[in-house]
């Protein structure tokens, strides 16, 4: 079994992947949520293990280690 990072739930299986920060706009009446680009050589802290759940529902990319 493995933790999740990100709800700390232990799991079977678990995917690497790189969180993404959505940022609003200035002004908050025209905020429209934009994703941050991931990094192309993301480093050891920049990557967590995701359960599947929280893979489907916060903003990531999935890491590719090959």
């Amino acid at each position: 079994m493995t933790t999740c990072e990100s709800c700390g739930r232990d799991e079977r299986e678990v995917i690497l992947v790189q969180r993404v920060y959505l940022l609003p706009e200035a002004d908050p009446a025209q905020a429209t949520p934009e994703a941050l680009a991931a990094s192309a050589t993301p480093t050891a802290g920049d990557i967590e293990r995701w359960c599947a759940s929280c893979c489907a529902t916060f903003p990531h990319t999935v890491v590719d280690t090959d």
